[in-house]
């Protein structure tokens, strides 16, 4: 027979026993329902997004610009994983909304001709602008 410190000591014990499989499940449901939140946001992103998930493009990897063009995608630049890397730059023009297309022609040539050069600018505290090589 147990003494009632004995008594309390398994009480107590049993107690946090229950506490921690009632964290695990607590856990499960948070994950589970994070999943079905994140499936569910998908799912209505499909639905309104007629830009980026036709092309299968993420639109977090988007910038918008408007003008002359709409929007310079960096193409796996927020990848999960050790396989971030940007696999391409797109520049993404919505037909619809751009009224004038002599622009973007003559965008599309340049970058079709390869006239185009990477310029890297610095500009430190003071606003000094330094051009990088």
């Amino acid at each position: 027979m147990l003494d009632w410190k004995e008594q309390l000591d398994s009480e107590l014990q049993r107690l946090d026993e229950l506490e921690d499989r009632i964290r695990e499940k607590q856990s499960m449901i948070r994950e589970q329902a994070q999943r079905k939140g994140r499936l569910s946001t998908q799912k209505a992103i499909q639905k309104i997004d007629c830009t980026f998930r036709p092309l299968k493009l993420n639109p977090d990897d988007s910038k918008l610009i408007l003008h002359p063009i709409d929007y310079v995608v960096f193409n796996g630049m927020n990848t999960m994983g050790a396989n971030q890397k940007i696999k391409n730059i797109i520049l993404l023009d919505n037909k619809k909304s751009n009224s004038n297309s002599e622009i973007t022609k003559s965008i599309r040539n340049t970058v079709e001709k390869g006239n185009y050069e990477w310029i890297t600018i610095r500009v430190d505290e003071k606003g000094k602008i330094e051009i990088q090589n």
